[in-house]
């Protein structure tokens, strides 16, 4: 049996240490007067508990102790109550790694076993190990006994796919918006410091300055947004300049972060959905953002996890990805648009709310800002221009055992489902639908709980090829 790296006593000591600053800042420095009972016997309680605790992270990694077989992870903790808990390798769905700055500053690193059962219990987790160590315990819940980790340290047959790119990343940094973050910030901290000074008395405000000297409100919004880009730019850098994403023969690789480096291990065969999301600058911009939506149980019935691989690919690249990290899946160029009668119909189940919307706008009249029949309008545009932009990013296309579509106004999603991992198809026609020749077709994923998606608008001819390449499998489909 083995205990984690003796540094784990330190990594634990500082969020003890972390929490307890605020007790003794509220008793001994804010409360430095007090005569109080209660602020008393609170201290008392302070001198007690600090060194209990300091005690028990102790006790705890001289009793947690751990053993690695042929077949499980063998934890055991508690000297009087005895806890021993077997984690089958076999049941291991996803290894995390994680190291904060102090596993980066002496070495170490954190790991994860998850079984995907989302129970606590039912996960490995270590804080502090050694490097060599956790290679060694990611070789056994592989398969590999740990023996080639233990001796060579890298694991083979490792194929790197992708490394941020900085020029990527300096145009993604305008893309994540986080700039804008840093206007509010600088504004509370000025209201802060309005507060405690009353600037508006030593008329130091800034309001009455801005009075005084308008020409200087556009200089100062402009050294708040030029360092507010700055800011978000370093930020960008900091979070996704290091990330990385590789892959083996099972499973893919995906790490990430600088400061806090988190490493993701995920088993292709659990892979259930490929997303590849793009905003409206992203779009602009030619980026994309690869989710991978997986499952983390056996049967793949189990939880659902959405995995992110890096959020500013570019999107001829997005495309190459996939088909290298998972070659089983082919990402289609060329999809079919719905048919114009489909946008009449949304335009036409968007009018009842539009309807509605004008009755109850014209009951509140009195009471608005602004003419009742101006907002209508405004409900009336806003509505059918969200109903043309879904109309026209809808897409969709069959190919082989594989099902593709795309959907969206603002931000576009395109999915690509396998018929194996599809639990469940549904073609659906409403009277309206019957008369214009249209369905929609509804797909329950394997995924707990099941999740279901739906494509309306669908020539009803396309809905019927579904549901018989569903029903009778793509190759007698396709003959």
């Amino acid at each position: 049996m083995k205990r984690q790296h003796p540094l784990y006593m330190l990594y634990k000591l500082g969020g003890v240490l972390r929490n307890a600053f605020f007790f003794w800042l509220f008793l001994f420095v804010i409360k430095a007067d007090s005569t109080s009972a209660f602020i008393h016997y609170g201290r008392i309680v302070f001198y007690i508990a600090l060194p209990f605790s300091i005690a028990q992270l102790i006790y705890k990694w001289l009793t947690a102790v751990y053993r690695l077989d042929e077949h499980a992870f063998q934890l055991r903790s508690g000297i009087w109550h005895h806890a021993i808990t077997t984690i089958p390798y076999r049941k291991v769905q996803q290894t995390v790694r994680h190291r904060s700055w102090f596993h980066r500053l002496f070495g170490v690193t954190a790991i994860r076993f998850e079984t995907g059962t989302g129970e606590e219990e039912a996960a490995a987790a270590f804080d502090v190990l050694s490097e060599a160590e956790a290679r060694r315990m990611e070789a056994y819940a592989e398969g590999n006994s740990g023996e080639w980790q233990a001796e060579k340290g890298t694991k083979p047959d490792i194929t790197v796919h992708f490394e941020a790119d900085k020029r990527e990343l300096l145009k993604a940094s305008f893309t994540s918006l986080r700039f804008l973050v840093f206007i509010p910030f600088f504004v509370s901290i000025y209201f802060k410091i309005d507060d405690v000074l009353q600037l508006e008395k030593r008329h130091l405000s800034i309001e009455l300055f801005v009075q005084q000297q308008p020409a200087y409100l556009i200089a100062c919004a402009a050294v708040l947004l030029v360092c507010g880009a700055f800011g978000g730019m370093i930020y960008t850098f900091v979070q996704y300049s290091s990330d990385q994403i590789t892959s083996d023969q099972e499973r893919i690789y995906v790490r990430k972060g600088a400061w806090k480096e988190t490493q993701l291990s995920i088993q292709k065969r659990n892979v259930q959905t490929i997303e590849v999301k793009q905003s409206l600058v992203k779009r602009l911009l030619g980026l994309a953002q690869i989710n991978l939506i997986a499952v983390s149980g056996e049967n793949g019935e189990d939880e659902r996890k959405v995995h992110e691989l890096y959020p500013f690919f570019p999107v001829e690249r997005a495309w190459d990805l996939v088909s290298e990290l998972l070659p089983h899946y082919e990402l289609h160029g060329r999809m079919h648009p719905l048919p114009k009668k489909a946008l009449w119909i949304k335009l036409l189940m968007s009018s009842w709310f539009c309807g509605g919307a004008a009755i109850a706008l014209y009951a509140l009249k009195e009471h608005l800002p602004a003419p009742w029949w101006l907002l209508a309008i405004a409900v009336f545009g806003s509505t059918s221009c969200f109903a043309f932009l879904g109309h026209r990013h809808t897409r969709f296309a069959l190919s082989g055992d594989q099902i593709q579509w795309q959907r969206g106004v603002l931000t576009t999603t395109l999915c690509i489902v396998k018929r194996s991992k599809i639990v469940e198809m549904k073609k659906k026609q409403g009277l309206v639908q019957r008369i214009m020749g249209m369905a929609t077709v509804e797909f329950a994923h394997r995924l707990n709980p099941v999740r279901v998606r739906s494509i309306s608008g669908l020539p009803a001819e396309f809905a019927e090829r579904c549901r018989r390449w569903y029903v009778q499998g793509p190759k007698r489909f396709d003959s």
